[in-house]
């Protein structure tokens, strides 16, 4: 399966290609043209479409609120939208092994 959409940027470092597509109502990053890394829907900038991050971010629903949170794996910044969209005073950490995957979305 091949991403449907215009690739708006591309690169390659020292781990392989990195796509951005964009469609008419999503952003995609993906290391390999066919599969989802991310996804952002351009009208819901800060929710989760992609059942993997909405797993992921599933535990926050018992706790009353979250002050900090560490993010291994920026992406699309999907999850760290999303967490300082939806809590007030929380300072959020993403680490990002590839600076390319950063400097690409």
């Amino acid at each position: 399966m091949d991403i449907k959409g215009t690739c708006i940027s591309s690169t390659e470092d020292e781990h392989g290609p990195i796509y951005v597509y964009q469609t008419k109502n999503s952003r995609i990053l993906s290391f390999d043209g066919k599969i989802y890394q991310s996804c952002m829907k351009l009208n819901d900038i800060n929710g989760l479409h992609l059942g993997y991050t909405q797993a992921m971010m599933s535990g926050l629903l018992f706790l009353p609120t979250v002050n900090i949170a560490t993010i291994m794996g920026l992406g699309a910044g999907s999850m760290a939208k999303c967490l300082l969209n939806s809590f007030v005073n929380i300072n959020v950490h993403a680490v990002e092994y590839r600076f390319a995957v950063f400097n690409r979305m």
